[in-house]
């Protein structure tokens, strides 16, 4: 370790690999697409989807779904990161079909939602949410635990 070039050598050469490695993949990698009209995308639950605490984020690269418990508790809440058409949810059991719901529109803008529940559901059900967005249909499902 007492030659210096050695030295700088073991220093410089991960960095490289590192660079290299990182613009390789931006150069060849898979780059996002997007949305057609009339296919399906899957949202991403978040790790807040899993907790209680009455927020659960749905998302798919830039659009995001962010679904949140009522102040009164017996409502589910919407806000999109784009306008919506229309959104569909179904609480139920997992593993049985329920008939989806369509939430109603809060704002002008389509992108604030309200689907109000006869009862709160129990934190073992499945939140089940499709969502239209310039002709595009996205859907996910979570658990209800974070209305809890």
């Amino acid at each position: 370790m007492s030659n210096r070039h050695i030295v700088i050598a073991l220093i410089v050469a991960p960095m490289l690999a590192l660079l290299a490695w990182f613009f390789a993949g931006k150069l060849s990698g898979e780059q996002p697409l997007a949305a057609q009209h009339g296919q399906s995308y899957p949202l991403l639950a978040k790790s807040n989807c899993r907790r209680t605490g009455g927020v659960c984020d749905l998302v798919n690269e830039e659009f995001r779904l962010k679904l949140t418990r009522s102040n009164d508790r017996r409502g589910l809440l919407l806000l999109a990161s784009h306008p919506l058409q229309g959104v569909l949810v179904a609480v139920g059991p997992d593993g049985e079909a329920e008939s989806p719901i369509p939430m109603r529109q809060v704002n002008g803008e389509g992108t604030q939602w309200r689907l109000d529940f006869a009862a709160t559901p129990q934190s073992q059900h499945a939140v089940r949410v499709a969502a239209v967005a310039n002709g595009a249909r996205y859907f996910a499902e979570t658990t209800a635990l974070f209305l809890h």
